[in-house]
């Protein structure tokens, strides 16, 4: 789940955007990204297959802001669910199975593609409704996962501060069993972001309840190493360290030219 790299149209910052003045991306502008009170929209204006990879690169940007959910509108004109066009879908599918408690929704006004939509990529957590507003009422209908959020300075004692955080909000969250694994896994992200950032870092907390994601956001688009060749090297040690000690990991791209890497711990 890692997007890199510059795409067709692509602003250097998501923020500021709205109805009114949205984020304009993809080839020829073809999609148009703003916030719809704490959800994403995503609104496709041109045919999928001409948007490719821009769709999938749009919607891991919009997951990187840690919203309440996330809907995509398809083209209005659409009439048919091609190959192509369900390639360029498919990606979601892992989206939406990563992050299950942020609703990933993919709005369709013809019936007959919502229906090519159940019956193809049904069975996963990408949920599909018929309009935009549809989607932004499933999502504020299900239920608010617990969030919390810590700006900190790059500065080696923000690992510290980061680890305390995480404490602190799982004390309060009651999950009390995510605390030695998360411990360790947001003094590793967050290490790793203040030695590669050229600004202050983002630490966001979320959970369902039972399982508890860890996010940390910097401003470069440097991918974390898995693996590094020289075994001293301590981001390759301490992402493999990430690695073990998560139900699953990754990393998003950021609407201001940054990064968010996740990790998904589970409670011991």
């Amino acid at each position: 789940m890692t997007g890199r790299g510059e795409h067709h149209g692509e602003r250097r910052s998501w923020a500021g955007a709205n109805w009114a003045a949205p984020v304009t991306v993809g080839r020829d502008g073809g999609l148009r990204v703003y916030p719809y009170g704490d959800v994403w929209i995503i609104e496709a204006d041109t045919p999928l297959p001409r948007l490719g990879a821009d769709v999938d690169h749009a919607v891991q940007t919009a997951l990187a802001e840690c919203p309440r959910g996330v809907v995509l509108v398809l083209p209005e004109g659409m009439s048919d669910l091609d190959d192509d066009s369900l390639a360029v879908l498919r990606p979601l599918v892992e989206h939406a199975e990563a992050w299950p408690e942020t609703p990933l929704v993919v709005a369709c006004h013809d019936p007959g593609v919502l229906e090519q939509l159940r019956e193809r990529l049904g069975g996963t957590f990408l949920r599909f409704v018929s309009s935009m507003l549809a989607g932004t009422a499933q999502v504020a209908d299900g239920p608010e996962p617990l969030q919390a959020e810590l700006v900190l300075p790059r500065h080696p004692a923000s690992v510290g501060a980061a680890r305390r955080f995480l404490g602190r909000t799982c004390e309060e969250w009651h999950l009390e069993g995510c605390v030695d694994a998360g411990s360790l896994v947001v003094s590793e992200l967050a290490a790793n972001a203040v030695q590669h950032t050229v600004d202050q870092i983002r630490v966001t907390l979320v959970s369902d309840g039972s399982t508890l994601r860890i996010g940390v956001r910097d401003q470069t688009r440097d991918a974390p190493a898995t693996v590094a060749a020289d075994i001293e090297s301590l981001n390759g040690r301490g992402l493999v360290v990430v690695e073990a000690l998560s139900a699953s990991c990754g990393a998003l791209p950021t609407g201001d030219g940054g990064k968010l890497v996740w990790a998904r711990i589970t409670a011991s």
